[in-house]
């Protein structure tokens, strides 16, 4: 036969003493009940495969019934498979079989990262979650008062310190004008001038229309027109007193010192007029929060306003010595122009109401970065929003 010259040749090359080969017949199994009796097959059945058994020493097959039971078992796993490849679209079932069965086996982190990547789409997209705007700002008592510099001077003492408690009209300074003194000075002067000719021209003459007419001989006026001069001397010294009076820097109110540095910024160092010296603020009192909104923010929160129907929009804060604890408030006035520092470009100015009394014990000016609140929206607009007005300003503008 054909196979027998390469049949021989593996047996040879394989020490093979024994070599056993049984057909595989395809067969039709049909449902019937156990007292039914076995159908006669119409035709004889079609081989479909062979099962090879090998010994390396004798003939070991004896055991027929086994064999013969093999055969018919592998004849129905072939059956079955044959009939599992007739399923529609078979070629696209296998092919994502192996897919799922190469993924899992082969390269689980990839399938990891792309389901983690379809969840994170997923809940960018459709995660609800609250649009805030973020702004910096500083904590400031409420009630609160700066001192200005009355006049130019040189401050010649300061009577307090910084974090001292101090009352109403309590010294707290006391400046030196002494281009204020020589005016006192001079006015004093001029009084006693124009009091001695009064006094000179009284002694020769007595009645009220002479002393409308007389004239000094030193001074060459009337005696009316000095006593004019006189009367505006007179209201200007007082004038110059209540100046000189305000040189004694007081405090407006109760409170609490809250500049630092005090003796070493202003104690005989001359100050000009309207100079900021010091500040004196209600610790403990209620605070209110300053922040400085970046402009480009600032249509987010007037949209926020305007669909908010006149309640105050909520506010969420942590300080930068303390961000553990979070504190609320409510957006209470909104600056109608905008302000422009160098270190915070061009901003608007909110003012929050603080709804935590436990702030009465924090220092004053004390940085916080806040959230206000706006519209519900996605998980992605809030956290992608910036990168979006991004590319709409610096991509879509210029290329649509």
């Amino acid at each position: 036969s054909p196979i027998r010259i390469p049949l021989d040749d593996y047996l040879v090359k394989n020490d093979v003493r024994c070599l056993k080969m049984l057909p595989v017949f395809e067969r039709a199994v049909e449902l019937e009940s156990q007292t039914a009796a076995p159908k006669q097959p119409t035709e004889s059945p079609r081989p479909i495969a062979a099962i090879l058994l090998e010994s390396l020493t004798q003939d070991h097959f004896r055991d027929r019934e086994a064999l013969e039971a093999s055969c018919l078992v592998a004849g129905d796993a072939i059956r079955v498979s044959h009939q599992h490849r007739q399923l529609l679209f078979y070629p696209l079932w296998h092919r994502l079989g192996q897919a799922r069965v190469t993924a899992w086996s082969r390269r689980l982190p990839v399938l990891w990262i792309l389901v983690a990547l379809i969840v994170a789409i997923g809940c960018l997209c459709f995660w609800p979650a609250r649009f805030y705007v973020t702004a910096q700002g500083t904590l400031i008592p409420l009630r609160r008062h700066r001192i200005y510099a009355p006049h130019n001077g040189i401050i010649e003492e300061i009577y307090v310190r910084p974090h001292q408690t101090v009352s109403v009209g309590m010294p707290l300074a006391r400046m030196r004008d002494y281009q204020l003194e020589s005016q006192i000075h001079q006015v004093q002067r001029e009084q006693v001038l124009v009091e001695e000719k009064l006094r000179l021209g009284n002694r020769r003459i007595r009645t009220d229309e002479a002393r409308q007419r007389f004239t000094n001989r030193e001074g060459d006026l009337p005696l009316g027109v000095l006593e004019q001069e006189l009367a505006h001397l007179s209201k200007q010294q007082s004038l110059l007193e209540k100046q000189k009076q305000e040189l004694l820097i007081t405090s407006p109110m109760k409170g609490q010192i809250l500049t630092w540095q005090v003796d070493d910024r202003l104690l005989q160092r001359p100050v000009p007029f309207g100079r900021l010296l010091m500040e004196i603020a209600d610790t403990e009192g209620p605070w209110k929060l300053e922040l400085n909104l970046p402009n480009r923010r600032i249509g987010h929160l007037l949209t926020a306003m305007k669909n908010a129907d006149g309640e105050r929009l909520k506010v969420e804060f942590v300080l930068a010595a303390k961000p553990d604890r979070r504190f609320y408030g409510t957006l209470s006035n909104v600056a109608s122009t905008v302000a422009v520092s160098r270190e915070d470009g061009a901003f608007v100015k909110l003012e929050v109401e603080i709804e935590d009394s436990e702030l009465q014990l924090l220092q004053n000016e004390t940085e916080v970065t806040a959230k206000v609140f706006c519209d519900q929206s996605v998980l992605g607009h809030v956290w992608l929003h910036d990168l979006g007005e991004f590319l709409q300003k610096q991509v879509f503008f210029y290329t649509w």
